[in-house]
């Protein structure tokens, strides 16, 4: 969706998809979900916190730190080769992009460097949040992560934390949320897709206000729908096509990072034809989606999860053999995609644990 959205940015005479940014609330909903269906054997552990945050690091900062660096050498290039204008970046505002940490350019604009990691500063404050209390049992720990967000929410925080001090933090509680009650609701397939149709017919229905106030709420609630119900639907048969669905799903943050990147250097490229392209808009919209996705899929391949795995041997090998143990059977994010794709059904809760 968010990839789409970006897309039609770039064309002309398309309607633009603003609703793609919809896309992101899924994100952070499924994330929430996630840290709190997937730490599991971390909550109650006097070694969780460290060990949480670790993970994260290793599936998270790698990929954003290369392409934070390709975008600005690809600035640079496009600098020289093309006279493109330079974006106002100062030293400080190219740091914080390393650091997660949002800064102010000379125009005002607080994004970094890579304009959609913006939401991955969002989802590393998120869990530093719930780094604090994961040392506490699970029944303790969701509910204290709640009740901190709410409270950052309702009463604000000094600067820098201030800054996430907005209505998206509902979208996370949102998937907390459904991580807590999941176990216990048990949905049948009918009601899961009862759920999904919901969500979308939310979503369909008011997704031109979502971003008014008095409306955001019911982005939280759509996307809780959509993630409940698409929950309680696996394939009763997987087959090859849930295997590819599988790996899209698992390149979705390569996809999320390098989308921008590809579509700046096809839409460069491609300048001195611009106007030849007036009248194939559409084509041109789906190429530079294929494109996107297809880059995607190999730097997820060939360079995230290598280096995922790689950092992963690294410090499980440094471990105590006890710590080593716990971090092997809870700390693989792509074994995910080997379940999915060989398990019979009705493995989510094993597939859902192993991609934190």
């Amino acid at each position: 969706m968010v990839t789409v959205a970006h897309t039609t940015n770039l064309t002309h005479g398309l309607p633009t998809f603003v609703e793609g940014a919809f896309g992101v609330d899924l994100f952070f909903v499924i994330s929430g979900f996630v840290m709190m269906y997937s730490t599991d054997r971390l909550f109650g552990r006097a070694d969780g916190p460290l060990t949480f945050i670790k993970r994260r690091l290793i599936r998270i900062v790698p990929l954003y730190w290369l392409v934070t660096t390709l975008t600005l050498l690809s600035w640079w290039i496009l600098a020289w080769l093309f006279k493109v204008s330079w974006p106002e970046y100062t030293a400080t505002n190219i740091v914080g992009s390393y650091l997660f940490i949002p800064t102010s350019r000379p125009n005002n604009d607080t994004g970094p460097v890579v304009w959609q990691g913006w939401s991955l500063n969002y989802e590393m404050f998120f869990y530093v949040i719930f780094a604090l209390f994961v040392f506490l049992p699970r029944k303790f720990a969701g509910p204290g992560v709640l009740a901190a967000l709410l409270g950052l929410y309702a009463f604000g925080a000094p600067q820098p934390f201030g800054y996430f001090a907005t209505h998206l933090l509902w979208l996370f509680m949102t998937g907390i949320v459904i991580g807590l009650l999941y176990r216990k609701i048990g949905l049948s397939r009918t009601m899961g897709l009862v759920c999904l149709l919901a969500g979308f017919a939310i979503f369909a229905f008011v997704s031109d206000r979502f971003r008014e106030a008095g409306y955001w709420q019911y982005a939280s609630i759509a996307a809780g729908l959509i993630v409940l119900g698409a929950l309680h639907l696996e394939p009763v048969k997987p087959g090859k096509f849930w295997s590819w669905i599988v790996l899209l799903g698992d390149a979705s943050y390569a996809l999320y990072l390098f989308h921008g990147l590809t579509m700046q250097q096809f839409h460069y490229t491609l300048r001195w034809f611009r106007d030849s392209l007036d009248a194939f808009q559409w084509l041109y919209m789906i190429v530079l989606v294929a494109s996107s996705t297809a880059f995607a899929i190999l730097v997820y391949l060939y360079v995230e999860r290598p280096t995922t795995e790689w950092l992963q041997r690294l410090t499980t090998r440094r471990a105590t053999p006890a710590t080593a143990w716990s971090v092997a059977r809870t700390n693989n994010p792509h074994q995910s995609t080997r379940i999915a794709a060989a398990s019979p059904p009705g493995r989510f809760r094993s597939r859902v644990r192993n991609k934190g």
